[in-house]
């Protein structure tokens, strides 16, 4: 059980430090940072980009930096119903954004792919970890 806790952990330090330097680029640079591929930029300049005008990599890293304070709350224990319920929420809206690229948009931004697969991953390794708690 320590070892899918501490996988969680280390998804959730991956996706802040992914959200962050996304986000920075996208601040200073006026770039978008991509793992692979030339979309990334296609994608995140976008309509689908921003919520209420604060890009998604802006909200994203906070997200992320809230759910870990989260984490490491509850890291001794099994994962809270908040953690849960914040996963959950972040993996209903990492599908959304993952169907926003395959089916609106019809380009894939590596960096974001990635991201939203962590979400995936850590909710499931969270329901996995409460489960057997």
């Amino acid at each position: 059980m320590e070892l899918i806790k501490g996988l969680i952990g280390i998804l959730i330090i991956a996706e802040i430090i992914l959200t962050g330097y996304t986000a920075y680029t996208n601040h200073f640079h006026q770039t978008t940072f991509c793992v692979f591929g030339a979309a990334c930029n296609d994608v995140q300049k976008s309509a689908y980009g921003a919520i209420a005008g604060i890009p998604v990599s802006d909200l994203g890293f906070i997200a992320f930096v809230l759910l870990f304070i989260i984490y490491l709350t509850s890291y001794k224990q099994k994962p809270s119903k908040t953690f849960i319920a914040l996963t959950l929420l972040g993996s209903l809206g990492s599908l959304y954004f993952l169907s926003i690229q395959f089916f609106v948009l019809k380009k894939i931004c590596s960096t974001c792919f990635v991201i939203d697969t962590f979400m995936l991953i850590i909710t499931a390794l969270a329901l996995y970890a409460h489960k057997k708690s």
